[in-house]
C-alpha cells in the first residue's frame, strides 16, 4: 500500500460535494485523434491574431539565474527569453 503524503493529496475533496462543485480531468493522449483539427484551428487563430504570447525577455547571459527563478515564481507569466547579442 503506498501512502499519501500531506502534500501530494486534495485536501477539502468533500467541500466538492457540499458546494455542488464539479471537477474534471482529462489526459491529452487521450485525444491524440484531433491533433491534426487543433492544429488547423490554432493556426487560423495566429493568423488571425487572436493569440498572443506573452514574454519576459532578461538581457545578457548573467541574467541567466534570474530568469532561472522567474520561471518558479508569480512574476513570470509566459514565455522567458535571455536575448545575448554578439
Amino acid at each position: 500500500m503506498m501512502r499519501c503524503r500531506q502534500r501530494e493529496r486534495v485536501r477539502n475533496l468533500l467541500n466538492l460535494a457540499g458546494k455542488e462543485v464539479r471537477m474534471e480531468g482529462y489526459l491529452v493522449g487521450s485525444y491524440l485523434d484531433r491533433f491534426d483539427d487543433f492544429t488547423k484551428v490554432m493556426e487560423s487563430y495566429t493568423k488571425e491574431g487572436k493569440l498572443i504570447s506573452k514574454y519576459k525577455i532578461f538581457n545578457g547571459i548573467e541574467s541567466f539565474i534570474e530568469s532561472l527563478g522567474s520561471m518558479f515564481t508569480s512574476s513570470n507569466v509566459g514565455k522567458v527569453v535571455i536575448q545575448v547579442k554578439p
